[in-house]
């Protein structure tokens, strides 16, 4: 079964990329930063947000999920990927 297009809605998203290592002023500080790819838009049919929001012993505990459904199978989008889901 195919999605319908009018039902699909874009999403942005980085890939991750890995690790790389902080340099200041060329010396190596041993810290290392995550980096991401370019932006990529994609359109996909979303769901709404299920979920349930609990109150715990230190706070509050959101746990909140949409499912994404896509037929491109060229889609980049992995489960280390940063999304942005109803932004521009």
């Amino acid at each position: 079964m195919r999605i319908l297009e009018r039902n699909a809605r874009s999403i942005y998203f980085k890939n991750y990329l890995g690790l790389t290592q902080i340099e200041r002023d060329g010396m190596k500080t041993g810290e290392y930063e995550k980096t991401y790819s370019d932006l990529f838009e994609e359109r996909m049919n979303i769901s709404p947000a299920s979920g349930v929001a609990s109150l715990e012993m230190f706070g509050d505990l959101t746990n909140y999920s949409k499912v994404a459904v896509t037929c491109n199978m060229d889609c980049s989008l992995t489960e280390n990927s940063i999304v942005w889901i109803d932004k521009t």
